[in-house]
C-alpha cells in the first residue's frame, strides 16, 4: 500500500507534467492545423492515405485528453467533453488501423466504454480484445493486468453464455493480482473498499513507471481512474 504522502507526491508530479505539456504557445496553432488536415483526410477514399494520417488522431486524442483532464481537475465539468473527444479519436484510430494499438490502449478504451455504457463500442472492443488475447497479438498481453481486468469486468457486466470463457491459465495471461480482490468482494463490504484502494495504488504506480509496458500511460488516464469508474 502506498502512503498518503507518496500518493500526493505522484499526483502533484502528474499535474505538474500535465500543465507543462499544455503550457506551450504553439499548441493552439498546431491544433488548428491538424484539425484542418483531419477534415481533408475525412474526404479521402484511399485507405492508405487515411491510414498514413492516423498519427493526427493520436495527437488530437492526447490534446483533448490533456485539456479535459486539466479542466476537470480545476472543477470545470466542461472538461468531460474534451475527455470524450479523446476517447472517440482513440477508438476510431483503433478501428481504422488496429495493428498500431497496444493491448494497454485497447484495454483503457474498453473500460471507458463500459463506464459510458456504450453498448456498440463495448461489444466491438470486447470482441477485439478476446481475439487479441486468444492469439496473443500483439505479444504484450503478459504485461497488462488491466487487459485481463477489462475482459473479466465485461463478463460480469454483460455475460455471454453462448461463448466459452477465456482461458487465463495460458502462459501469456497477465497477472490479476491488482484486481482480484474486487471480484472476490464483488457484493461490497470492507473487503471491496480495500480492494479498490489496492487497485488505485496500482494505477498510480503504473503512471510513473518508465520500464516495460505500463498501463495508464496515455492521456487522460494518468489521473483518471477509468477502470474504477467503470
Amino acid at each position: 500500500m502506498l502512503s498518503e504522502k507518496k500518493r500526493k507526491s505522484i499526483h502533484n508530479k502528474i499535474v505538474k507534467d500535465l500543465k507543462g505539456w499544455l503550457d506551450r504557445p504553439q499548441l493552439d496553432s498546431f491544433y488548428s492545423k491538424i484539425e484542418g488536415e483531419i477534415e481533408k483526410l475525412s474526404k479521402k477514399e484511399d485507405p492508405k492515405s487515411i491510414s498514413a494520417g492516423l498519427y493526427k488522431f493520436t495527437f488530437m486524442a492526447t490534446l483533448h485528453g490533456q485539456r479535459g483532464l486539466c479542466e476537470v481537475l480545476a472543477g470545470n465539468v466542461d472538461g468531460w467533453s474534451d475527455i470524450e473527444k479523446s476517447f472517440d479519436y482513440r477508438f476510431w484510430n483503433l478501428r481504422v488501423d488496429s495493428c498500431m494499438t497496444t493491448v494497454m490502449e485497447a484495454s483503457l478504451l474498453l473500460v471507458h466504454a463500459l463506464a459510458n455504457n456504450d453498448v456498440e463500442k463495448i461489444e466491438w472492443l470486447r470482441n477485439y480484445q478476446e481475439r487479441s488475447f486468444n492469439d496473443n497479438v500483439p505479444n504484450t498481453w503478459p504485461f497488462s493486468s488491466l487487459g485481463r481486468f477489462g475482459l473479466v469486468l465485461c463478463e460480469k457486466a454483460r455475460p455471454r453464455s453462448d461463448l466459452e470463457s477465456l482461458d487465463f491459465s495460458v502462459k501469456h495471461a497477465p497477472s490479476f493480482a491488482p484486481y482480484e480482490g474486487i471480484f472476490e468482494n464483488w457484493h461490497g463490504g470492507d473487503g471491496l473498499v480495500l480492494a479498490i484502494e489496492i487497485a488505485c495504488d496500482y494505477h498510480l504506480s503504473q503512471v510513473l513507471t518508465e520500464s516495460g509496458y505500463p498501463d495508464f500511460k496515455i492521456s487522460p488516464y494518468g489521473l483518471m481512474p477509468i477502470e474504477i469508474i467503470a
